[in-house]
């Protein structure tokens, strides 16, 4: 009695599965006969006795488990069809053929190279072992050798792993490497023609898992120079260049304002005398308070955050400080001891980043578009910027407030200490009044505004 086997070279995808009738009483030195006349040309160079074959049950369209079977069952020639299999299973893949693995010769070569040539309409099922940061994946990924390109890759990336919003295939970097080889060389391939060179060799050989690094232009924010923010942004390419808006300073004249800035002046002088060293965490020291400060005059409404983790397109990491209203940031504040470009470059990026995050809620939650604005400060505690940045569709406008910082004179003198903190806490209640407005008006008149 005949029996009907589907058979599968090891490492193809199932689409090239073949059938052969053997009766059951034939050993499988037979079938192997059978096998490398089917396979005729490729086979034309393997001798029968050096094919091997294994006993597989894989449903046809488990393209994954057949991507990377377990061969444990190996099939001998001198046994009978009929004692591996009495009713072989419908829609199965019954055997995995497996050709020897060719020696090092030139003739060899040459017939490796003829035989990737005859790949270039192939499909292949890969194994697609992803990282991504902290993000892993892996997934089966089918394909035909011949015409695959770089961007299907990446488009098959985009949809398994959480990329910041509007990530697009021409933002992302791939490397690869074989996931067999622990310390394997990453291959940063560029164009479609080396790609598809590089996976017909590793189809060739055998290597259908794949190891595949993503980076793209997301880094840290602490990564970023003001020189790259204004090449990326279109910005010009100094601080006292950049476009200026008018800041108000607001009177605080308000009982409880009074109040709170008195007592702002003296934590202020307090601090001064009590807390020493020169770095971004002490300097912190000396901004917080004004935060405190503002938020107080708002009843609630506004509430600051220390070190809230945001991530976008371009950056990702902790904000020094920033302040909702609503729930939605619309200030970022940067701690830098030195170096205010750096700290220019690092709160454009973190204004960027959180404006992203201000749009990935949900429309009913966020009343028109008020996730299109927000502000900026950078201070050390003495020096401060103020910036204005505001989304116009996906291009930016930054601007500060003057193209030198606002100065806190921290001496002693307390009439000099009041005035100036009193002119730098006005500010930043004016930023924040000017937030709450902005997010009242609607779409129209805002776009009426910024243009």
């Amino acid at each position: 009695m005949s029996a009907t086997l589907f058979c599968l070279i090891k490492g193809n995808a199932s689409t090239n599965a073949f059938s052969i009738k053997i009766n059951r009483d034939e050993p499988i030195s037979e079938l192997k006969k059978l096998i490398k006349a089917e396979l005729h040309p490729q086979f034309d160079h393997v001798t029968v006795k050096d094919i091997k074959l294994w006993k597989i049950e894989i449903p046809d369209d488990h393209d994954s488990e057949l991507a990377d079977p377990a061969l444990n069952d190996e099939l001998l020639a001198t046994r009978d069809v009929g004692d591996y299999w009495t009713a072989p299973p419908k829609r199965h893949i019954h055997i995995i053929v497996e050709s020897p693995v060719p020696t090092a010769s030139s003739s060899r070569e040459q017939e490796l190279l003829d035989r990737l040539t005859s790949f270039e309409t192939t499909h292949r099922v890969f194994t697609i072992k992803a990282f991504y940061g902290k993000q892993r994946k892996t997934f089966s990924w089918s394909v035909d050798i011949g015409t695959v390109t770089l961007d299907s890759m990446k488009l098959a990336i985009l949809k398994v792993l959480p990329f910041p919003q509007d990530t697009k295939p021409e933002d992302l970097t791939l490397r690869f490497g074989k996931a067999v080889e622990k310390n394997c060389e990453e291959l940063g391939l560029e164009d479609d023609a080396t790609f598809r060179q590089y996976l017909k060799s590793c189809a060739l050989q055998g290597f259908l898992t794949l190891k595949v690094q993503i980076d793209t232009v997301q880094k840290p924010f602490s990564d970023w120079k003001l020189g790259k923010v204004c090449e990326l942004l279109g910005l010009a390419p100094g601080i006292d260049e950049f476009p200026t808006f008018k800041c108000g300073i607001d009177k605080l004249d308000s009982e409880k304002a009074k109040e709170l800035t008195t007592h702002l002046c003296k934590d202020l002088r307090l601090r001064y005398k009590a807390i020493h060293g020169e770095t971004e965490a002490t300097r912190s020291e000396y901004v917080s308070p004004f935060l405190v400060t503002a938020t107080s005059l708002f009843d609630g409404l506004v509430k600051l955050y220390p070190q809230l983790y945001v991530e976008g397109k371009y950056g990702r990491g902790p904000l020094d400080f920033c302040l909702k209203l609503l729930g939605v940031i619309i200030s970022v504040v940067k701690v830098k001891k030195e170096d205010f470009d750096q700290g220019m470059a690092q709160n454009v990026i973190q204004l960027h980043s959180s404006l992203e995050t201000n749009r990935k809620r949900k429309h009913d939650e966020i009343e028109s578009d008020f996730a299109d604005k927000a502000y900026g400060i950078v201070t050390d505690g003495r020096a401060w910027y103020f910036v204005e940045f505001i989304m116009d569709g996906d291009k930016p406008k930054i601007s500060v407030h003057s193209g030198t910082p606002a100065v806190l004179d921290w001496t002693e003198e307390s009439e000099a200490l009041d005035k100036g903190a009193g002119r730098i806490l006005g500010r930043i209640i004016w930023l924040l009044k000017e937030a709450k407005k902005w997010g009242k008006l609607d779409i129209a008149e805002k776009r009426r505004r910024i243009n």
